[in-house]
């Protein structure tokens, strides 16, 4: 017996297939660690430290206007939303950020169509904004130190006209410039500016910017306002567009050039992603030119994001894609050389991405964007994937500037191991109006460490440091030092009243912890918290993220938090997880926190807190188990076989082929057969399920119907895979109706055909739904042939509707194909949910196929009564009987009598089904019969 669960084995196989592959693999989490904190992103997002202790934390902007930062607690993962700021009315397209005051503290800047730009600090878990003008219609966006005097600058595309440049004052304060002239041999508008990068394309540690233009309605490759541009800084604020001599002023309407190292040769190599062409690998050759290299399937794709990153750690930046089509990894395999995966987190279908590393494992996580096209509120909450991670070791380095700009964004870091060398290059933003992690991972395979790591700051210091450890993060200081960060307590603290002290190693002259506290001890709340320990040089040491958790039951403390029941499968090992606790003590005697069953009964659990609380809890666990019984037939060949179960659940398979059911009930009539043929047979029963009703409930009592000309639809999404058991409907017409469910794609994944009566209807449907978004309407063509009109005729409401309609985390009705003001048809939905089911073992049944003529008479020439029976079968024949055997239905024999005996006592037989063989002067007939 075996607990049934599609989307988990799916879910299994697929990142079973990932692991064997040695590709990354991602989970998601969105419904453990942010079910609380849901938002929707439009295209633009950020990933960033925001409190300093080197854990990478989310800044999101919800529904495009409201920026909101997500604390991530590190090792002892969970989220935390700390503060929300409203941006501006209408829709941001881009996001970035940096130390713009060179203070400490982070500005995160947000800039859309024609508004205002809004420049927003975190300060302390508090945000404070101020604005400043552009007057463009706002595409990407960097931090940049462009004249590398120690002050970040703040660079803007212009999707209608020339970008826009603004210059640190050196206080903080950035200033419209005319640095670049965009406009220099552009006839154009200068429109088009789609994607910005500054990064280091010609070795000489100086920040040159590439931009990747796209312009629709404009047809000529040749036209500039499609045309990318390559600026190469020339020293002395000098920059010179050079993208034909470096091969990279494609035409192609790009709107992502990404940079990265892709062959560890020591330069920056790149992917153009373009909208109406394939994309474009190119490699860099010697920081002089680019050298376009195949991609695997000439690949094509609607993507708005290009992040690069090393996944799974192996050593080789890999490439995340993510835009109409959805995700997509261009997986590393080293000489420049991709293999191409789709999908690589969905099933839904990410349109943006933002990238860093939330659990602080080492491995690069996502935060995924659920928008529509380019840039709307998409119907689905965003997503955290988290990366599952694997065997390869990393190190991880945090640079803080101080001769150069405070964030060190413009930093060039080469890595050096016995494998050769890895470079990166931190960015102020990057791909499609996003900025991720300045936090720089290498992957360093199976080696256990580097040789040694030199660093390139935008001030011209260089440092070296050497004897690198796998699985450390370092912290830099420009000028000061490097320090390893260092965890002050392995495990979680238990706080056992209000407070508990907590002291930071001795010896060092100045702490300062995430509170603001500088002494050495201090009292603390469950919470996440880090102290930064300083020495007298002014170097600084940073701890992990120590987790304080209460240790006192609260008022509504649920022990065993499973309900009154568990119900599993005869076979299933069930291991139950109790509420955190000093002390457990088990009905059976056992005292650890956790209870492994394999048999139905009451457990009992009494347990003691941190604070001396004793309180106690108990649940009944059930197993079972699913038997069916099975008759198989004898046919003539060339006929069809009749199959019968016990089991109205029963699956029905080939015996080539056990994945896919060819039927579901208790009988199955088979194709003509040639030859004796065994086909399978299991029965799956719901064991266990939630059921809940979502929708709207109370028909309207005027203007009941629309048009007779069109049909429409609920849109809706479901996030748990569930069963869309029922519904009702309302008509003043009979007749037939095809309701129809399609996915995102269109594509008609259920559809039941009901003939209605006037009236109330409540139709049952018991559709299987897995995560994904979906529209429910019915056929216009089969509307038009029972009724004469496209319309289905069904009440609708069109007053006091109230979208969404939400079970949580299961299914919301978001809207209707008309707009969020019309409920269309389908009334009251009866969902099943979480559901538990076990099967059976897995039978053969024979269709027994004789050649033909074997016999020569028919069936009602035999009668067998009663049937079923308990003890006396009777048989009446019309001509003589020679042999009679009777066997189970799987072939097994249990009596043969040579006799002509008409009626045969059956009673020692178990109950069950079976068949009777008899032999006639013309040949054998088989009849099933049960016994009672």
């Amino acid at each position: 017996m075996r607990l049934k669960h599609n989307c988990i084995l799916i879910a299994f196989l697929y990142c079973w297939s990932n692991l064997l592959s040695g590709l990354p693999v991602f989970t998601n989490k969105t419904s453990t660690f942010k079910k609380n904190i849901a938002t929707r992103s439009v295209q633009p997002g950020g990933v960033m430290d925001i409190d300093g202790d080197l854990v990478d934390d989310l800044v999101i902007l919800d529904k495009g206007t409201m920026l909101k930062t997500v604390k991530s607690h590190g090792k002892y993962f969970k989220l935390a939303l700390l503060d929300s700021i409203k941006t501006v009315p209408t829709t941001e397209w881009t996001l970035t950020a940096g130390d713009i005051n060179n203070d400490g503290k982070l500005e995160v800047i947000t800039a859309g169509e024609y508004n205002l730009a809004s420049m927003v600090t975190l300060d302390r878990q508090k945000l404070t904004k101020k604005s400043l003008y552009t007057g463009v219609y706002a595409q990407g966006s960097n931090t940049a130190d462009i004249n590398q005097d120690g002050w970040l600058d703040y660079f803007v595309c212009n999707d209608a006209g020339p970008n826009l440049i603004y210059m640190n004052d050196g206080a903080g304060n950035l200033q419209r410039a005319e640095l670049i002239d965009f406009m220099k041999n552009d006839p154009s508008d200068g429109s088009g500016n789609y994607n910005s990068e500054w990064i280091d394309v010609n070795g000489d540690f100086l920040p040159d910017l590439s931009i990747a233009k796209c312009r629709a309605g404009v047809d000529n490759p040749s036209d500039p306002r499609r045309v990318n541009r390559l600026y190469i800084n020339q020293g002395n604020n000098k920059f010179e567009d050079m993208a034909p001599a470096f091969g990279m002023n494609s035409g192609a309407q790009s709107w992502v050039t990404a940079f990265g190292d892709l062959d560890n040769d020591g330069d920056q190599d790149a992917l153009i992603v373009n909208h109406y062409s394939p994309h474009q690998l190119m490699e860099n050759i010697g920081s002089t030119h680019f050298v376009n290299r195949p991609l695997p399937e000439n690949h094509a794709s609607f993507s708005f994001q290009a992040v690069v990153r090393d996944f799974d750690n192996d050593g080789w930046l890999d490439i995340m894609l993510a835009g109409v089509e959805g995700s997509a990894l261009l997986h590393n395999k080293k000489n420049m050389t991709f293999e191409l995966y789709k999908y690589i987190i969905g099933p839904a279908q990410p349109r943006s991405i933002t990238c860093g590393d939330f659990n602080d494992d080492g491995y690069p996580d996502i935060h995924a964007h659920m928008a529509l096209p380019i840039n709307e509120v998409g119907e689905l909450d965003d997503q955290l994937w988290l990366n599952d991670g694997g065997k390869n070791q990393y190190i991880k380095f945090n640079l803080q500037g101080n001769t150069s700009n405070k964030s060190a964004i413009g930093t060039h870091l080469t890595l050096y191991g016995s494998w050769g060398k890895q470079i990166r290059y931190v960015k102020g933003g990057e791909s499609y109006g996003i900025f991720n992690s300045l936090q720089q991972i290498f992957g360093i395979g199976n080696a256990t460490e580097a040789d040694s790591i030199v660093i390139h700051w935008p001030s011209g210091k260089i440092e070296k440091y050497n004897q690198l450890i796998a699985g450390k993060t370092y912290y830099i200081q420009e000028g000061k030092c490097m320090t390893a960060q260092v965890e002050l307590f392995q495990d979680q603290l238990i706080v056992k009243d209000s407070n508990l002290t907590i002291s930071a190693p001795s010896g060092w002259p100045f702490y300062l912890w995430s509170t603001g506290n500088t002494s050495a001890s201090i009292s603390l709340p469950d919470g996440s918290y880090h102290v930064s320990m300083t020495d007298h040089a002014g170097c600084t040491t940073i701890s992990k993220p120590i987790s304080l958790i209460s240790g006192c039951f609260p008022a509504d403390v649920d022990l065993l938090p499973y309900g009154e029941e568990i119900k599993s499968c005869t076979g299933d090992i069930v291991t139950i997880q109790a509420s955190t606790a000093a002390t457990y003590f088990w009905s059976d005697g056992r005292t650890t926190s956790d209870y492994t069953s394999d048999e139905s009964g009451w457990i009992s659990l009494i347990a003691t807190d941190y604070c001396g609380n004793t309180t106690s809890d108990s649940l009944y666990m059930s197993y079972h188990s699913v038997e069916i019984q099975v008759a198989g037939d004898t046919i003539m060949q060339g006929n069809r076989a009749t199959l019968i179960s016990n089991n109205p659940t029963t699956q029905w398979f080939t015996e080539d082929n056990i994945k896919d059911p060819i039927f579901v009930g208790d009988t199955l009539i088979t194709e003509p057969l040639e030859k004796t043929t065994i086909f399978k047979a299991n029965a799956i029963e719901v064991i266990d399920k939630k059921i809940a009703n979502v929708g709207e409930t109370i028909f309207p009592s005027s203007n009941f119907y629309g048009a007779n000309t069109t049909t429409g639809a609920i849109l809706f999404k479901v996030e748990r895979p569930c069963i869309i058991h029922s519904f009702t409907v309302n008509t003043d017409t009979e007749g037939d109706r095809l309701i129809i469910i399609l996915n995102d794609k269109k594509e008609v994944i259920f559809s039941k055909k009901v003939s209605l009566i006037v009236g109330f209807n409540k139709i049952v449907m018991d559709a299987k739904m897995e995560i994904g978004s979906y529209s429910i309407s019915t056929d216009e063509s089969v509307n038009e042939a029972s009724l004469g009109y496209k319309s289905p005729r069904l009440v609708r409401s069109a007053t006091n509707v109230k979208y969404p309609y939400e079970l949580a985390n299961v299914i919301t009705l978001l809207s209707s194909s008309f707009g969020a003001g019309y409920y269309m048809y389908f009334y009251d939905w009866e969902i099943h949910y979480d559901i538990t089911s076990c099967e059976s073992e897995l039978l053969d049944v024979i269709a027994l196929v004789e050649p033909s003529g074997t016999h020569d008479i028919n069936d009602n020439q035999i009668t067998i009564y009663p049937n079923p029976t308990e003890d006396i079968l009777n048989i009446k024949a019309n001509f003589q009987i020679e042999d009679i055997e009777i066997r189970t239905v799987n072939n097994q024999n249990l009596m043969v009598k040579h006799t002509n005996q008409l009626a045969i006592n059956i009673s020692n037989l178990p109950s069950g089904l079976y068949i009777i063989s008899i032999k006639t002067d013309k040949g054998w007939i088989h009849k099933r019969w049960a016994k009672m």
